[in-house]
């Protein structure tokens, strides 16, 4: 948890916008696991004073674990605070293979939404609900040794067409492959100091601006 929080939350910035003011996020969350980024997000917009609007579109494969995740009495979730334990109980199907959980923030009133979309991610990718696209993406699949599609040129063109033009995306993984992938989705990168111990570096992108087509065209080498 401190590893989501500290990548994800911390390290995107997100936390300080938080901290400045009422900036509406949108999140996708990309391998939701044991659920604990998307936790982690939630749990920051929650302990703001006075958060925007949150949505959080978690995609994930295996339906077993969002089914334990919502039960609230996983194993992994025994030591939670009731506040996180909240989170997960209030998630309730809502249609084939989607999860959801509306979230009322305790000051402002602010809402949350938390849906998670159960299947294989290339299928369940879906648009960002706001018209500018998702403010930022949490890419956590299994690493791409286990996990190719997830980290290719093709998956990060498709999560740059759903991403706003300032749309910050965090990753663990610093690994060359994925950064030739990243540049070639169009996506310019920079890798980070990691703020955990036994961490050395994370990555941080955002959206490459594509300039209107003309009749010249070049190549450029990657770093």
């Amino acid at each position: 948890m401190a590893e989501a929080r500290l990548l994800y939350v911390v390290s995107s910035g997100l936390a300080a916008l938080w901290e400045r003011g009422a900036a509406a996020i949108s999140v996708l969350d990309v391998g939701l696991g044991l659920g604990l980024n998307a936790i982690a997000t939630l749990s920051a917009w929650h302990a703001a004073s006075g958060p925007g609007p949150l949505t959080i579109n978690s995609l994930e494969i295996n339906l077993d674990l969002v089914v334990a995740l919502a039960s609230g009495v996983a194993p992994w979730q025994t030591n939670w605070p009731a506040h996180q334990i909240d989170f997960c109980l209030s998630l309730r199907p809502d249609g084939p293979g989607i999860y959801c959980a509306n979230i009322t923030h305790p000051n402002n009133k602010t809402s949350a939404t938390w849906r998670i979309i159960v299947g294989n991610a290339a299928a369940a990718l879906q648009p960002a609900p706001e018209a500018t696209g998702y403010s930022h993406i949490w890419q956590d699949p299994f690493s791409p040794e286990k996990n190719p599609p997830l980290w290719s040129d093709v998956w990060f063109s498709r999560m740059r067409d759903c991403a706003a033009p300032g749309c910050v995306l965090m990753t663990y993984s610093v690994a060359g492959p994925v950064r030739r992938a990243l540049a070639a989705g169009g996506w310019q990168w920079q890798k980070i100091p990691a703020l955990l111990a036994g961490k050395r570096e994370w990555l941080r992108a955002t959206p490459i601006s594509i300039p209107p087509p003309t009749n010249t065209t070049h190549t450029s080498a990657l770093p």
